[in-house]
């Protein structure tokens, strides 16, 4: 199968669900498959499983989820739920509705392909990103989920962005606009100030010549 396919099939498997996942949740988690640079199906998967164990970890750490709780599994959840996002008045009323609610069947999941496995990730990853926005009181757009996976990003980083781009006054995080340079010039100042801060925080044994380099990779990466 080659990788056009791949993607098709994993968005099909989505777009089958939308019904129970609701179509905000299902074009989020289609969104951040499509956007994945074209490389092959397991670089593919890779870059799913890393986005998807930073954004765990995020919601981890802000109490969005429980312990152990897994994208691939929340995802799968909803796409066999009866019960979408958009009947709940927040993300922590979904998310206990598919822990108490959803049972999913074991053998059927040993079962799954890897277009219906990469499928309930990106659901997963789209419930838990909802779930971030509202502890954080920022937004989060689909294409910052795969700057984390094209960016190769851990967790902290990704709180550090998080967190400098709200104390910014920055009501969205986005840093895939700011390094793709989609954004009017008088946002890029603002917002490459901050993104300088936080590299400078994450990188404090670096030199502003070498932030800026990395900065320089930054946007050659994104942009690729």
């Amino acid at each position: 199968m080659g990788l056009g396919a791949f993607i098709n099939g994993a968005v099909s498997v989505i777009s089958s669900c939308i019904g129970t996942v609701g179509k905000v949740i299902g074009d989020f988690a289609a969104s951040i498959i499509t956007r994945i640079p074209p490389l092959d199906i397991p670089k593919t998967l890779e870059i799913i499983r890393l986005i998807a164990n930073v954004a765990e970890l995020i919601a981890d750490l802000l109490g969005v989820t429980e312990r152990g709780e897994s994208a691939e599994e929340l995802g799968a959840k909803a796409m066999a739920g009866d019960k979408k996002m958009d009947d709940f008045k927040s993300t922590d009323e979904y998310l206990e509705y598919l822990r108490k609610e959803v049972r999913l069947d074991q053998q059927k999941q040993n079962e799954m392909t890897s277009e219906e496995r990469i499928a309930s990730a990106a659901v997963g990853i789209a419930i838990l990103s909802r779930g971030i926005e509202e502890k954080k009181d920022i937004l989060i757009p689909s294409d910052f989920w795969v700057e984390v996976g094209k960016q190769n990003m851990k967790g902290e980083e990704v709180r550090t962005y998080l967190d400098n781009f709200k104390s910014g006054g920055f009501s969205e995080l986005k840093l895939a606009d700011f390094l793709k340079g989609n954004l009017p010039m008088t946002e890029l100042r603002l917002m490459g100030t901050v993104v300088e801060q936080t590299l400078r925080k994450l990188n404090p044994e670096l030199s502003d010549d070498a932030i800026q380099e990395k900065l320089s990779e930054m946007m050659h990466i994104s942009r690729g």
